[in-house]
């Protein structure tokens, strides 16, 4: 996809620059979490129930706008797009 050329791009010139590897040997002792059901994740951390907004940001996140504002960009923008 062209939207992920960019970021895709830089990191391949970056594992290039830097010589950092993707994955691991499998053959090593290491295994991520969950790999295999023998090393589950152990959750340490639940995520919060609580919504991440402070008023600083703008409107307190609940006008209505952000939704009529996706639509009439969308609306815009898919004539242009396709």
């Amino acid at each position: 996809m062209r939207y992920f050329a960019p970021i895709r791009g830089w990191l391949e010139e970056n594992q290039k620059e830097n010589g950092w590897e993707i994955g691991w040997d499998i053959r090593s002792k290491w295994k991520p979490c969950d790999y295999t059901q023998e090393n589950p994740c152990e959750i340490t951390e639940e995520c919060s129930q609580e919504e991440d907004w402070d008023n600083s940001w703008g409107s307190g996140g609940d006008s209505g706008g952000s939704l009529t504002n996706t639509i009439l960009t969308s609306l815009i923008l898919i004539p242009i797009l396709f």
